[in-house]
């Protein structure tokens, strides 16, 4: 990959995420054409498969929910290992009720941006509580995750920039560098050896800088250190923007995030900003900043200025959650108690596998058939995401196993036995 017009820099491995199913589509033909091009590519999957997509739940989301069953009416009850409700707040009693009663004094929704008439009271109250929370200044409100990492970037980089990036950084970042036409270089995953290296290099190229990280990288559930890279982004004089999505409310002694994670001052950190779609079990998306930049981020950042400001009651529901995190610390510990338990439990039937989060990624072997395998866990009851060709590589497949604070002993020794068997049944093993 060419950086900057050099030819001096190595290719950098692809990022899971950076797989396009329209590569796999002739992009030269018609509409028309394509889309069937895909439609028969969808259809060769067969309908066992297919219907692992678009599952109807029924229930609130939990460890265990219920799925309808298509056509019958019936409904079937599955443990859940793939959602990212880490902290299991999207069915607490607490925060369904918090929601209830802010919709009698809010209603629904405010319909409008926050700017103009879209900020009520509980807003500048989750506001207040997250910046808190994040060790920031002010926290602003976004529609979703990735509008948040669109607007902060939209706001606040420029064409002349330089971003030093993580080769495995999520999709809304690399399309918001799009849209900034920053100038932009990738650094491999987590060695922050080869950071230095391109640091050294480019670094003087641009009178502003900034490395690129997450707390928590999405498909393989390792973490950043961070310590290291506010150490490098002092001595070559860069900023740093974190995406905490799958961090806050999981690492840390109290679950604040990788900053506390990794022992780093929150003042270190220029932007910290993630989603409240993970371990707050609802939507929306957060940046939390230095007063200095508030302001300029809400004017400038395009998805926070022309969307609808996230429903009040929905705010209430996050900012309940939030609460609870404060008041329950001790969450977090149980929570990766939970995932040492799940990860040995999966060495000790033969799968190689690690995590430093809540995601605990189980390989699929090269010449294995992905998708028979999700059939076997679907039959078993099993809700696990499968992460397959053609949107990552053929040697990268993997099912993608979430922990939930809420899973008992029982849910966890169920996917570790029924990983064995399906395992052993196709000679995996």
């Amino acid at each position: 990959m060419g950086v900057l017009g050099d030819t001096d820099i190595e290719p950098i491995e692809q990022n899971l995420e950076d797989f396009n199913l329209k590569d796999f589509v002739n992009v030269q033909s018609q509409l028309e054409e394509r889309v069937l091009q895909f439609n028969q590519i969808r259809d060769v999957y067969g309908n066992d498969y297919q219907k692992l997509y678009r599952r109807e739940f029924i229930s609130p989301m939990d460890n265990e929910l219920n799925l309808a069953i298509p056509d019958t009416g019936e409904l079937r009850r599955v443990v859940m290992f793939g959602s990212n409700n880490y902290q299991a707040m999207a069915g607490d009693s607490r925060v369904r009720q918090a929601m209830k009663d802010a919709i009698d004094v809010y209603g629904v929704g405010g319909a409008g941006s926050p700017l103009l008439c879209g900020t009520s009271t509980m807003h500048s109250l989750l506001e207040r509580n997250m910046a808190s929370f994040k060790g920031k200044d002010e926290c602003i409100l976004f529609s979703s995750g990735y509008s948040a990492q669109q607007g902060w970037m939209k706001a606040l980089l420029d064409k002349n920039d330089i971003v030093f990036m993580d080769a495995y950084s999520h999709t809304s970042f690399n399309e918001g560098l799009t849209l900034t036409g920053v100038k932009k270089v990738p650094f491999r995953h987590n060695n922050l050896e080869d950071l230095e290296r391109k640091l050294k290099a480019f670094r003087k190229r641009r009178k502003t800088a900034w490395i690129f990280v997450e707390g928590v990288y999405s498909m393989h559930g390792d973490t950043v250190d961070l310590k290291q890279v506010v150490a490098l982004s002092k001595k070559y004089d860069c900023k740093i923007a974190v995406d905490d999505a799958h961090g806050v409310g999981v690492l840390g002694e109290t679950g604040r995030g990788i900053e506390e994670h990794c022992g780093v001052d929150p003042a270190d950190i220029t932007i910290s900003m993630g989603t409240f779609s993970k371990a707050f079990g609802a939507v929306g998306g957060y940046v939390c900043v230095s007063k200095f930049y508030s302001d300029y981020i809400r004017y400038m950042a395009k998805s926070h200025m022309f969307s609808a400001s996230i429903p009040s009651p929905i705010a209430a529901a996050i900012n309940e959650a939030l609460n609870i995190l404060r008041e329950e610390p001790e969450r977090a510990k149980q929570l990766h108690d939970k995932v040492d338990y799940l990860v040995n439990g999966l060495r000790q039937v033969g799968i190689e596998t690690s995590s430093q989060s809540a995601i605990v990624p189980i390989a699929i072997p090269v010449g294995a058939n992905a998708r028979e395998l999700a059939v076997e866990y679907d039959k078993e009851n099993i809700f696990v995401n499968l992460v397959d060709y053609p949107a990552v590589p053929l040697d990268q497949q993997r099912f993608r196993a979430t922990v939930i604070v809420s899973h008992t002993k029982q849910d966890l020794d169920r996917l570790i036995s029924a990983t064995q068997r399906i395992y052993s049944q196709y000679g995996l093993l």
